[in-house]
């Protein structure tokens, strides 16, 4: 059960229980009235018979009934008739010189009590009621059968009391006038004892929820947070208020098979142990699978960069006792300083599973700090961010010219995609925040197919120029991708001839047969192919005589280099240059970006160049200003 709901559950039975409760003092209230306005009849009831009694005799009272046997039988007639069920007993007392009460009139016809004989009351109450002249309710403990309270009226003569008028109130009348309320208070009774019930269940839930949340959220091996931990932790915290560390150990699976799955697990429990020793107090460790950990740490609490080197080096030189074998762990660890625009934990991950994954892929036992994360490297390397801009039509294609050296003209365009930033649409984010990223999904052969689309527009626009688009060689083997060039090429015969398909290569080439037949169906339309960055990768010479291409471009790396080693460089780049040749092949030279590597390549004879040296990528427009 979520923490919310919990709180929002204690709050509605809180709420029943202060309605119960206010239920209750009210019933309890409109009791207490019920018996203060009985009271005030029974006083009423009293003065009358007090006034009847006045009237019928002379003051003072005991003088005058000492001298009339027959007036007191009266009188204790009367008091007899004025009995009910509600007042039972009804009596007259009065003290004597000595200070003790006696009785005047008794209303009992079945067993009256003698005239003056001693009455002897439990409770003093009598004596100060008697003295300050005040009529008052005492309630009876017992001690009287039958009788609820006895109502104490003075009956007065001159501001002094000369007799005290006694009614009992019998305790039929006291449940009469608590049962009045009696059905609502069962009601509320049931009510109460319902909520009891449910704050017991309701506490029995919670406890449950609460084994079962910590065996969700805690890993019972390493007593460390699970992955979803993390999910709840920031429903309450700013990502951008903590920094990351990612940890995972090299090939643990060794331990596992060198000294079996308890050792290993002792190994790990001792692993997080040391870890959350020596890692700020408020640091949050989760184990996001095996033996691969995330610490959150506050940004306010540690300097990132001294604190990960430190980690790293204690984590390393650690060593751990295995059935008397001495056991050194080497990690791959990776930490991010968050940028304060980043407010998704999703995006942070992305960063550092990239990451990590990098650093596994150059060996064992290393550590990267990334301190200087840009908002276009958060943004654009999460998926949903690139849907949406191509979504929402959020693209740009930009082009970078071709020169041909013979006569220093243009000879093509080289098309490149880009995405427009929402938020600041000036700013084009470049392949290599995304491209990776959607090359395998739907996404990709859409963005494909928005640029193959645009290179046409352009190529009808401009009759005489040549623009080459960027492939994967993966794409060829993608029927999806394949069908849409096929279309566009069938749509647009005419501007065939003048679109360049720009091969790029992330994988080794294993069937050539396969490539070079698509190749072929390509170049029937007229169009033509060029290998991207030949000489580095997977490219080599072999693709000179197993593909029929038409154009190479030296790779960049190679034609940089130029900038401090002219001379094997150049070597290199003629061999390439010279076997092109050869082919009848247009050799092109991209990465340009200066006037020593221009120089060197136009003694080496390279027919094309390419470089911001000498032409930028830029809008269309800017190149065909009077288009």
């Amino acid at each position: 059960m979520h923490k919310h709901s919990l709180k929002y559950t204690f709050a509605i039975m809180g709420f029943l229980i202060l309605i119960a409760f206010y239920i209750q003092y009210t019933i309890e209230e409109n009791t207490k009235t019920l018996q203060r306005s009985e009271i005030g009849k029974a006083n009423q009831y009293a003065a009358r018979i007090a006034n009847y009694i006045q009237n019928y005799t002379c003051a003072p009272l005991a003088r005058c009934l000492d001298n009339s046997v027959a007036n007191r039988a009266n009188l204790n007639k009367m008091l007899h008739a004025f009995q009910t069920k509600h007042f039972i007993n009804m009596f007259v007392l009065y003290k004597d010189t000595e200070g003790n009460f006696r009785f005047l009139l008794d209303g009992d016809s079945d067993d009256p009590a003698e005239y003056k004989s001693p009455f002897f009351p439990e409770t003093h109450v009598f004596h100060r009621i008697y003295e300050n002249g005040t009529p008052q309710i005492i309630k009876q403990h017992g001690s009287v059968k039958k009788v609820w309270a006895s109502l104490l009226y003075p009956i007065r003569d001159n501001n002094k009391t000369s007799a005290l008028l006694v009614l009992d109130l019998s305790k039929t009348y006291e449940k009469q006038i608590k049962d009045f309320n009696a059905p609502i208070q069962y009601i509320v009774r049931l009510l109460q004892l319902f909520i009891l019930f449910s704050i017991l269940f309701l506490g029995y839930i919670v406890y449950s929820s609460y084994r079962l949340r910590r065996s969700v959220l805690v890993d019972p091996l390493t007593s460390a947070h699970t992955r979803l931990y993390r999910k709840e932790y920031f429903e309450e915290h700013q990502v951008n208020a903590y920094d990351f560390i990612l940890i995972d150990i090299d090939r643990f699976i060794r331990i596992n098979d060198k000294f079996g799955r308890d050792a290993a697990d002792k190994v790990l429990q001792i692993f997080v142990e040391y870890i959350s020793s020596i890692v700020p107090k408020k640091t949050e460790i989760i184990r996001n699978h095996g033996a691969e950990f995330l610490l959150i740490l506050q940004k306010s609490e540690t300097d990132l960069t001294t604190f990960s080197h430190i980690l790293f080096e204690n984590l390393s030189s650690r060593k751990y006792l295995i059935d008397n074998h001495s056991v050194t762990l080497t990690i791959t660890m990776c930490a991010a300083k968050t940028p304060k625009e980043v407010n998704s934990f999703y995006d942070m991950e992305h960063i550092l599973d990239k990451k990590l994954l990098t650093l596994k892929g150059e060996g064992k036992n290393r550590l990267a700090v990334l301190n200087h994360i840009s908002h276009t490297d958060i943004k654009y390397k999460n998926i949903d961010h690139v849907k949406h801009a191509i979504d929402n039509g959020q693209l740009a294609c930009l082009f970078q010219p071709i020169y041909d050296v013979e006569t220093m003209q243009i000879y093509s365009y080289e098309a490149l995609v880009r995405i427009k930033d929402e938020d600041n649409p000036s700013n084009l984010v470049t392949p290599y925040y995304f491209m990776d990223l959607i090359r395998d999904s739907i996404h990709y052969i859409r963005l494909s197919k928005w640029v193959i689309s645009h290179a046409f527009s352009r190529l009808r626009e401009n009759p005489t120029e040549i623009i080459s688009i960027n492939m994967d060689l993966a794409d060829l083997h993608n029927e999806e991708m394949m069908e849409i060039v096929q279309e566009e090429l069938k749509s647009n015969k005419d501007l065939a001839e003048r679109l360049i398909f720009e091969m790029l290569e992330h994988n080794e080439i294993t069937d050539f047969k396969y490539i070079d037949q698509i190749f072929k169906k390509l170049k029937q339309y007229g169009s033509k192919i060029a290998i991207d960055d030949f000489g580095s990768g997977y490219s080599n010479f072999s693709y000179l005589t197993k593909l029929d291409i038409d154009i190479i471009k030296i790779d960049g790396t190679i034609v940089g280099a130029l900038e401090n080693n002219t001379e094997r460089v150049g070597a290199i780049i003629k061999l390439i240059n010279e076997m092109g040749r050869s082919q009848n092949l247009k050799v092109v030279a991209e990465h340009v970006s200066s006037k020593k590597i221009l120089d060197s390549l136009l003694t080496l004879n390279v027919a094309y160049l390419q470089g911001f040296y000498l032409g930028e990528p830029r809008e269309w427009e800017e190149y065909h200003p009077s288009v």
